[in-house]
């Protein structure tokens, strides 16, 4: 009798050993799984629409500008990941590759996106990767403006989108202070390399020229002066 007691107190120590392997979260598992997030791409397209208002008599008003909305595709997610996301300070929520893709997000939005482990061991739940994407503003100025762009490229402004949400005003006015001082240095550098590359030449073919003129005046007079 003690000895079938023993036997089946080895079974169920051998047991539950088994049982721990199997649920452990090893280090062997968290590297398949931060593999599998790795392999996770989370990608974002745009589409523009018109900014418009109603006013106070319920018409609809065309600012004359346009606006990007987003949506975003996931790719190569796997059945041991789940995934969530936040935007800004808002908590963060559980979703789904499905969900997300059906999501609309706008200008100005900062979503991070966590990729968890969802796995029957002591791995779920863990998490693997953050993914953080500020999404731009549509630069309504550059939309309108992209010949002023062709010439003054380094403006920081000829871009189609921006960090911050800047109006057309504010950049405007930046890119005529920006030209006159591009121009005025360009000015300055035509004046330098003229002075230095051809008003020395021309003031010694004057002085050349000038003594010249000098050396035959005085001679003429000497020639007259003996007659």
């Amino acid at each position: 009798m003690r000895k079938i007691k023993y036997m089946l107190g080895l079974c169920l120590f051998f047991t539950v050993l088994n049982v721990k392997a199997i649920d452990a979260c090893t280090s062997e598992e968290m590297s398949r799984l931060k593999e599998l997030a790795n392999n996770v791409e989370i990608k974002y397209d745009y589409e523009l629409f018109d900014d418009e208002y109603e006013d106070d008599n319920g018409n609809t008003v065309n600012t004359e500008n346009k606006f990007a909305q987003y949506k975003f595709t996931v790719l190569n997610t796997n059945d041991d990941l789940r995934i969530a996301y936040s935007i800004g300070n808002e908590s963060e929520k559980k979703t789904t590759k499905e969900a997300i893709e059906n999501e609309i997000f706008n200008e100005g939005d900062h979503l991070r996106f966590a990729i968890y482990a969802r796995t029957k061991n002591l791995c779920i739940d863990k998490i693997l990767r953050t993914v953080d994407i500020k999404l731009s503003y549509y630069n309504n100025w550059y939309s309108e403006n992209e010949e002023k762009c062709e010439e003054y490229k380094e403006f920081k402004y000829c871009k189609q989108f921006l960090e911050k949400n800047v109006d057309k005003d504010t950049i405007e006015k930046e890119f005529k202070k920006y030209s006159q001082d591009v121009n005025k240095e360009k000015r300055s550098k035509i004046w330098n390399n003229f002075v230095n590359n051809y008003l020395f030449k021309i003031l010694i073919g004057i002085a050349v020229v000038g003594g010249g003129v000098a050396v035959f005046i005085i001679r003429r007079r000497k020639m007259l002066e003996g007659l």
